[in-house]
């Protein structure tokens, strides 16, 4: 079938992607904090606030803990501190989730070999910086880690800044979820600065609003 000449331009910006240099570095970062060949240890600061969406019974919860890796590449968290409203608690960490607990949430983003599973949209100017939509690609709308959003970067070094994204499919009792993603580190070292993730969970008459902000400092660098 022929397509008229505008339209076919049309679709053809519409797949564009990033520049390879910028999904390439995109990638690293992305990966590197879960790299013992890249990374020996790091900090996570973590701040949870929730509250019912009125505002009432509001809480925060902050945690800071480093991980390291030791010489067969073998994960270990250690829990430094632990505050419930602004008061010390035992610094024990709290048990993790069971895997199928509801309200799970894992999302795949467009780097790395989740790539072709995603089409980016056309670049646009975002003041002095570059930034592209994404989404599922054809075929793959179905799936249930995948997410639509945005890339940042900085189109005279190439270098990725943020990720916005929400999820295409939202796990059970999440009425919103939206995340953004801060890159950071250094050109030898690249990796994800902050993360940032808001919205309202729950069941119906009982919702709360969420906010959860994380931040990775003091990565070193494997030998």
């Amino acid at each position: 079938m022929m397509w008229p000449l505008p339209l076919v331009l049309a679709l053809g910006s519409a797949w564009a992607q990033p520049p390879a240099a910028t999904l390439e570095q995109l990638d690293a970062a992305l990966s590197c904090l879960a790299d013992p060949a890249r990374v020996r240890s790091f900090l996570v600061s973590a701040r949870v606030e929730h509250a019912d969406t009125d505002g009432d019974d509001a809480h925060v919860e902050e945690v800071l803990t480093r991980v390291s890796f030791d010489a067969l590449g073998e994960r270990s968290a250690t829990v430094l501190s632990r505050e419930h409203d602004g008061e010390l608690v035992d610094p024990e960490p709290a048990p993790r989730p069971r895997d199928g607990d509801r309200g799970e949430l894992e999302l795949t983003v467009p780097a790395g070999e989740d790539l072709p599973r995603y089409r980016y949209g056309a670049t646009r100017a975002q003041g002095e910086l570059a930034s592209a939509s994404f989404g599922p690609a054809p075929g793959e709308e179905g799936s249930e880690d995948l997410s639509t959003g945005r890339l940042t970067w900085d189109p005279v070094s190439l270098r990725p800044l943020w990720l916005e994204i929400e999820p295409v499919k939202l796990p059970m009792m999440v009425r919103s979820i939206s995340t953004r993603v801060v890159l950071g580190g250094s050109a030898d070292l690249p990796h994800t600065a902050r993360v940032l993730s808001w919205g309202v969970g729950g069941v119906p008459g009982f919702r709360k609003s969420f906010r959860l902000d994380l931040r990775f400092t003091e990565v070193e660098a494997a030998p």
